[in-house]
């Protein structure tokens, strides 16, 4: 058995990050949603709901609360991305500019699951398939939309925000980036 070539190890591991980082990504998606969603599921069922709503406090200021708390109960998902993108960057497995655009995946994608956790929370009490046939497609159309924010696009712009050493040189000289 030959040895990898120079820098095939540091591609290979590359791959594995990125392999990782989706499986991280979906975990932290779902995390966000289910704590967004419990948190709001949590103040109906003791009752604090209406007192919640009652305070001076203002609908979005509401929702930016429990956003926050819903990325600190996924703080774990978080901290093991960011660990497995810092082993990355100092390997030389992930150009500097791959961390920072999945760091900017991460910080632009959480408002938006969290947003989703509220939303499913808000209107878990209206959760039921519709009777009547002619709300099926809507119903259809949601399940599908929730699948694809919550499954593919997570694992997507995670994995593909790695970039290597060489996708960045590829794309400075002018050429192809080769997985495009």
């Amino acid at each position: 058995i030959t040895p990898p070539g120079p820098g095939l190890a540091r591609l290979e591991f590359n791959l594995a990050i990125r392999q990782m980082t989706g499986l991280l990504a979906l975990a932290f998606a779902m995390a966000v949603i289910a704590a967004a969603s419990e948190s709001i599921n949590r103040e109906r069922l003791r009752d604090t709901w209406m007192g919640l709503l009652a305070t001076p406090l203002t609908g979005p200021e509401i929702i930016r609360g429990k956003s926050r708390g819903a990325l600190w109960r996924s703080r774990e998902s978080v901290g093991w991305l960011l660990t497995l993108w810092l082993l990355g960057l100092l390997s030389g497995a992930v150009h500097p500019l791959g961390v920072l655009a999945a760091v900017a995946w991460l910080g632009i994608s959480y408002p938006f699951y969290a947003s989703l956790g509220v939303l499913v929370g808000l209107h878990a009490d209206e959760a039921k398939w519709p009777i009547d046939p002619t709300g099926w497609p809507r119903a259809i159309i949601a399940l599908l939309v929730m699948a694809v924010l919550t499954s593919l696009i997570p694992t997507i712009l995670a994995a593909t925000a790695l970039f290597t050493f060489e996708e960045v040189d590829a794309v400075v000289r002018g050429g192809a980036v080769p997985w495009l």
